[in-house]
């Protein structure tokens, strides 16, 4: 029987403990639940503001490292991010806000910006990158001391560059300033205007004017002749040395180890890292070699002055004086002969700048036979044979110059030149890199790989490296001109980029009625189609490294078209297809000419030759007049004689890999003096075209029937 329930006062039942403790127990956790996800939340939330807030510091620095990057290094080259100190710098660095740049003695350096715009700095100078003081315009630029050259060719906007004598504000896309020790500063417009001022005035300088601002005066203004001599220091200057001349002591030889053996290898640069800074030249010999080495870094006044103390007799002496002269374009100071191996070197890149090719390459290949191991010699010789557009002698010459000379780094860049000439682009593109990393500074090794990124279709990334060389190099005028074509096709419309397909050398085909979608370089220019890749050299002097073409010749502007090869006239007779060895269209032989587009079509086997066990069938031989007027050439255009419909011969599609042979065909009475017009054979050797009532023609098969 059920116990009952009991009751409290007022009727409500009991409920038990243990009921109690369950729901009291179940509400604690639920209450601790709701409180462990708010704080999970919390803490979700917390690490998504984390993270957002760091991608956005992270986008921000990148965006700040954009600013600008060192492409080139020579010698002793610092950069600091304060509060840091200083430190080697290296190339490919990226420079962002407040970062300084700093060179050593006998160095120089180039930085170029986000927009293109390339800074070259001389030695002792010290720079600064700050903030723009306008938003969306160039960095601003700190010159504490030394010199800098800037060039551009985007679009010109307002540069401000800061010196501890003045202010200016420049409109232009190239010029030059320099802050002297005492704190006086020139600035030198190329191109462009410039407005200087200071607590003590302002003044306007445009292209072709110099300010001059003393610590303690107003800006001055004057003309100058020439505004480019005020970047000399840019200027390139090869290898011309032969080690052998100089006439070292052994004492010596011992002191400058390590800088004579880079030399002999062609790695300059590191020829001029390795020797002694501390280390004072006593023989001619030896004043002659840091004479060289100045060069090396630009600083052509230091390897003037020292070459005063030196006799004009002396082995290099008139070998470096020759060499000046031919770079900047000035008349050398001596006519002595040359007599050195040294000495005719120096003379190839005069005569090269006096427009002398043929003198060029009799002067480089004098100093090849006075020494067979001189390696600069060599490569002379192998950059004046490509200039007179003998490729396989320059390609022979070449070796010999990297064998002997293995880091010399316009031998590379010659090599692929000579690769782009043979469209092998890849392995072209390869040799202008390993030019660049010997020396960052050639503006060959930087022409080329822009051009060879051009062919490929990295359109924006090529014009960088086209900017780069002519602004590495401004005493070379047709690096001007290739940048100055490749800007003028950008603003018509004509070069857009194109896809690059599987093959590193092929490009997509443009479209019927365009232009050609990138512009590729042909000898002599910038031209349409499938041409390779060639520098402007094929009977232009501008293959010397750091010679421009001199002598009053005007170069040709890159755009002209090349000459299109004559097609070749239809002869009586089928000739064979040429071998796949056989240089199509837009490749260049020697001599700079375009060689003939082969014939498209099947391909075509010798005379008599039958295809897959057929039957040789014989090929007729032209009469005698056939030959005479193929001599003569082509006859003139006249009305044909009319064929009546028996005796013409249908032209069927042959099937791929067939035989064609030519058949005479029948003439009226008297025979027609126009040659006999060949007539294609079927596939099949006994299928043979016989006419029919309707003027057309069929086949006759002798296949025999099939069993029944």
């Amino acid at each position: 029987m059920p116990q009952p329930v009991g009751k409290l006062t007022g009727g409500e039942p009991v409920r038990s403990a243990q009921s109690i403790a369950s729901l009291r127990s179940s509400r604690r956790r639920t209450f601790s639940g709701l409180i462990t996800i708010i704080r999970l939340a919390s803490l979700l939330g917390i690490l998504l503001l984390g993270i957002s807030s760091f991608q956005i510091a992270s986008a921000e620095e990148k965006g700040h490292q954009r600013e600008a990057e060192l492409i080139s290094k020579e010698n002793s080259v610092d950069t600091s991010r304060p509060p840091g100190e200083w430190r080697p710098a290296t190339v490919g660095q990226e420079l962002i806000v407040h970062d300084r740049l700093r060179t050593g003695e006998d160095s120089r350096a180039a930085v170029q910006f986000g927009d293109s715009s390339v800074l070259r700095i001389d030695e002792l100078t010290e720079e600064e990158i700050l903030p723009p003081q306008v938003a969306n315009s160039k960095p601003t630029l700190n010159l504490k001391q030394g010199s800098a050259y800037f060039f551009s060719r985007e679009k010109a906007r307002e540069i401000h560059v800061q010196t501890p004598a003045a202010n200016g504000a420049i409109r232009g896309t190239e010029f030059v300033v320099a802050v002297a020790a005492d704190g006086s500063t020139t600035f030198t417009i190329i191109d462009g205007e410039v407005e200087i001022s200071n607590s003590q005035g302002s003044v306007l300088a445009q292209s072709g004017e110099r300010a001059e601002i003393q610590p303690s005066g107003g800006p001055t203004k004057a003309e100058v002749t020439d505004a480019i001599d005020s970047a000399q220091w840019c200027f390139y200057y090869p290898g011309v040395l032969d080690l052998n001349d100089l006439a070292l002591s052994p004492s010596e030889q011992d002191a400058l180890r390590g800088s004579l053996s880079a030399y002999a290898q062609g790695d300059m640069l590191r020829a001029l890292e390795d020797h002694p800074h501390n280390h004072a030249p006593v023989s001619l010999g030896e004043k002659v070699y840091r004479a060289g080495l100045f060069l090396v870094a630009g600083q052509i006044q230091k390897a003037q002055a020292l070459l005063q103390d030196v006799n004009q007799d002396a082995p290099g002496r008139q070998a470096l004086s020759t060499l000046i002269a031919a770079v900047t374009l000035k008349e050398k100071s001596t006519s002595a002969p040359p007599q050195t191996a040294t000495d005719w070197v120096a003379e190839s890149y005069y005569r090269q700048s006096k427009a002398d090719l043929p003198g060029a390459l009799q002067a480089a290949q004098r100093a090849t036979s006075l020494d067979a191991n001189f390696g600069f010699a060599w490569t002379r010789v192998a950059e004046s044979e490509f200039n007179l557009g003998r490729v396989p002698e320059a390609k022979e010459a070449l070796e010999k110059g990297l064998k002997l000379a293995p880091r010399n780094p316009p031998a590379h860049a010659l090599r692929g030149f000579v690769l782009s000439a043979e469209n092998n682009l890849m392995d072209a593109k390869h040799s202008f890199e390993t030019a660049i990393a010997l020396d960052s500074a050639l503006g060959d090794g930087w022409l080329g790989r822009g051009l060879c990124l051009i062919k490929q279709g990295h359109v924006e990334a090529g014009r960088r490296d086209l900017l780069v060389a002519a602004a590495l190099e401004p005493n070379r005028a047709i690096f001007r001109r290739y940048l100055s074509d490749y800007f003028s096709a950008l603003d018509s419309g004509a070069t857009t980029a194109k896809k690059r397909t599987s093959s590193g050398e092929r490009t997509a085909a443009p479209k019927r009625g365009s232009a050609q979608a990138v512009p590729t370089l042909g000898a002599g220019g910038v031209t349409g189609g499938t041409q390779p890749v060639l520098p402007p050299r094929l009977g232009l002097p501008i293959v010397g490294v750091g010679v421009a073409s001199g002598g009053g010749q005007a170069v040709p502007t890159p755009t002209a078209s090349l000459p299109l090869p004559t097609p070749t006239p239809r002869l009586p007779l089928p000739t064979p297809m040429p071998s796949p060895s056989t240089p199509g269209v837009g490749v260049l032989s020697a001599g700079g000419q375009p060689a003939p587009s082969p014939t498209r079509g099947p391909s075509i086997p010798s005379a008599g030759v039958a295809l897959e066990g057929a039957k040789a069938s014989p090929t007729p031989t032209p009469s005698t007049p056939q030959i005479a007027r193929k001599k003569a050439g082509p006859e003139p255009r006249r009305t044909p004689t009319p064929t009546p419909p028996s005796s013409r011969v249908s032209r069927k599609k042959a099937t791929k890999g067939a035989e064609l042979t030519a058949a005479p065909r029948p003439r009226r009475t008297p025979p027609s003096p126009r040659p006999t017009r060949p007539q294609y054979q079927y596939p099949h050797p006994s299928a043979t075209p016989r006419p029919t009532r309707h003027g057309k023609s069929e086949r006759r098969s002798s296949v025999p029937p099939p069993f029944h």
